[in-house]
């Protein structure tokens, strides 16, 4: 299939337009083809199309069904290179990949590492998609390690660093881990959102005194 979008594209000089583009990649997301993907997005930027995350999503898929950990976090890079922020949705393919068991978490920690040793730029979001992954494997402990663990790479933690860390301390009722969250957002001058006051209330009304849901 890389080898007919190449000949149509290149040889042929047949220039698709961005319907069939969008759809070729996705067919690329699917089946796990990352050249494919690469070569499309080549022409949607030939085509001079602003590109946007929906352009990068499926190719960060089909490098996690690849089982390259390494390049789908770097195009979350890439995504922050074209000016665009990239969102917990876009990275959804390697929290899906990676939440299989604890061995795929370690490898996306060595991806990340790696990365960070070859110079290239760490996304928050690729730290929040671990911590993501984390608590759904119920790995409360290793959530909480990832974020302390954000400097290492340079990082600051952002809003949804914390929302995840809070949905976390909701899942195993753990309101001590809740309370340490907001200590750990004030002390990076994180401001919360609403998705972090709700991710409160809730966590005040699991316990017999819930006076301070109110608060």
């Amino acid at each position: 299939m890389v080898r007919l979008w190449h000949k149509v594209v290149h040889d042929l000089r047949i220039l698709p337009d961005e319907g069939v583009c969008v759809e070729a990649l996705h067919t690329a997301g699917r089946e796990g083809l990352p050249d494919l993907a690469m070569d499309v997005l080549a022409t949607l930027r030939n085509m001079g199309i602003a590109l946007g995350e929906q352009h990068f999503a499926p190719i960060i898929e089909a490098f996690c069904k690849k089982g390259n950990l390494k390049e789908a976090f770097a195009v979350l890079s890439t995504v922050r290179e074209c000016g665009i922020n990239p969102s917990t949705e876009t990275a959804h393919p390697i929290f899906s990949y990676i939440r299989a068991n604890e061995d795929l978490l370690d490898a996306a920690w060595e991806a990340l590492e790696a990365l960070h040793e070859n110079g290239t730029p760490i996304e928050i979001t690729s730290i929040n998609v671990i911590i993501q992954a984390c608590i759904a494997l119920g790995d409360l402990q290793r959530a909480v390690g990832t974020y302390q663990l954000c400097s290492e790479l340079g990082l600051r933690p952002n809003v949804e660093t914390f929302n995840f860390l809070l949905s976390g301390a909701i899942a195993t009722q753990h309101r001590e881990l809740g309370e340490r969250v907001v200590e750990y957002m004030k002390e990076t001058g994180v401001s919360p959102d609403s998705q972090t006051y709700e991710r409160l209330v809730v966590l005040c009304l699991q316990g017999e005194t819930y006076e301070d849901a109110f608060f």
